[in-house]
């Protein structure tokens, strides 16, 4: 049975479900390392033991404490994992440390890149990151853009493979029992929506980078009309207060429904939230292949996305969806869209994102990275 010493946040339930989808069936025991608590009830049949590592313990005595707890788990399974395997790496100090316990562990290593981890960092951050690029035996990188910015800061110093398994969506399975139990009214009514409204959902979190702001001043540009058809929901998760309230007073202003949904919810509720929404408004300044989006997409939402975030992989799919190329073209596009003068292929959208982004359509890319990295 390999071990595999996963390096990862185990508050996340992408480690969770990478464990339950990938792991598991590959007949791995992970050890998972983690700065973050680990709820381990979430873990329960999965075959992994945890290593927590100085969890909880903040400032300056903290980062000394972390160092500790990193060198003593590098000397605790020092040759003694088929893999290490490091998740979402940081780009701040801890990199170099980071870097120096997996040479210290002296096994195979990957290192996974998340989202936009690549594609949101400047070069001082890049050059923190390269400490673990370095010692890498393999490195996966998911979507084009990724590929892009890694050839950008580090293709032409380091050479590990490079792999490009993608993470499969967490809401699948959940959006389809939602499905099953709920009408695309009856999940507008969940959430307080108005069920004869078009929903439109702006962004999928509460951080500014999702320019909620200039995203409901440009619909507020549309004909009194257009705006009395549409209702709003704003997903705020992770947001500031002060920053919710920009956006609470931007809604205001704009002249059109909304409902605000400040906090976070289980996978059934995002499954439902992905039901209720007939529109999908994006508008972050990045991103890479968000779950998010193809969630919306699965649930056959219509995806308006702006020009500055590339999706190539869903062009040479097919994947039909409206882009626009700033906030006054968005004005028009969404004008033509509530007008019905713009058609979408929603359920061929589904069709694909399930073809291509389930966990089991993903699991292959996975299984060769360690079919070929262990021995």
């Amino acid at each position: 049975m390999p071990k595999i010493l996963l390096l990862a946040n185990a508050a996340s339930p992408w480690t969770r479900e990478l464990i339950r989808n990938i792991h598991c069936p590959l007949g791995h025991r992970v050890i998972l390392a983690s700065f973050d608590p680990a709820p381990e009830r979430d873990y329960e049949g999965l075959n992994t033991c945890f290593e927590p590592l100085a969890v909880n313990i903040k400032g300056p005595w903290g980062k000394v404490c972390k160092t500790v707890a990193l060198l003593r788990l590098a000397l605790k399974y020092r040759r003694k994992v088929d893999m290490v395997v490091i998740h979402c790496p940081p780009n701040n100090v801890q990199a170099l440390l980071i870097s120096w316990a997996v040479r210290l562990m002296d096994s195979r290593t990957l290192t996974v890149f998340w989202g936009s981890d690549l594609q949101a960092v400047n070069d001082a951050q890049a050059g923190r990151l390269a400490h673990i690029v370095q010692c890498s035996d393999c490195v996966n990188i998911s979507t084009q853009e990724m590929r892009l910015a890694y050839n950008r800061f580090f293709g032409k110093q380091f050479s590990p493979k490079i792999y490009s398994a993608k993470f499969g969506s967490l809401a699948f399975s959940a959006c389809d029992e939602a499905a099953s139990e709920y009408t695309k009214e009856s999940s507008k009514s969940f959430f307080g929506l108005d069920p004869a409204k078009i929903c439109v959902a702006v962004g999928y979190g509460g951080k500014p980078s999702h320019q909620h702001v200039s995203a409901i001043k440009a619909l507020a540009r549309l004909t009194g009309e257009e705006k009395e058809k549409i209702q709003m929901l704003l997903h705020m998760h992770g947001g500031e207060r002060g920053y919710i309230e920009k956006v609470k007073s931007a809604a205001d202003e704009a002249g059109i429904g909304y409902v605000i949904l400040p906090g976070s919810y289980g996978l059934k509720e995002i499954a439902i939230m992905r039901m209720a929404t007939d529109i999908f408004l994006h508008a972050q300044t990045n991103d890479a292949m968000s779950s998010s989006v193809r969630e919306c997409l699965y649930s056959g939402a219509v995806l308006v996305n702006p020009s500055w975030i590339r999706y190539p992989e869903y062009q040479e799919l097919g994947i039909d969806y409206i882009s626009y190329h700033d906030f006054s073209d968005l004005t028009a596009k969404m004008g033509e869209l509530i007008r019905g003068e713009r058609k979408i292929n929603v359920q061929r959208n589904r069709e694909i994102v399930r073809e291509e982004y389930s966990w089991e359509a993903v699991k292959g890319e996975w299984v060769r990275i360690f079919d070929e990295n262990i021995t």
